[in-house]
């Protein structure tokens, strides 16, 4: 049928124990601990390292927002 789309369903808290996943929340939790400026989203990018940041760019807008 040439349809390129599909669900994957992912068991909560499974997506936890993705290594990279795993680090970019804990970049994310130390980030909104601390005071901030502006749009959270905007500082949240800024600041990740450049694998999370990369992983965090992929993430379709509606899960990391």
């Amino acid at each position: 049928m040439g349809k390129n789309y599909g669900i994957i369903l992912v068991p909560e808290g499974l997506i936890e124990f993705i290594p990279e996943m795993a680090i970019l929340i804990s970049e994310i939790n130390e980030l909104v601990s601390r005071e901030f400026q502006g749009e959270i989203r905007d500082y949240v990018v800024k600041h990740l390292s450049y694998s999370s940041q990369a992983l965090f760019n992929f993430l379709p807008q509606g899960i990391s927002s």
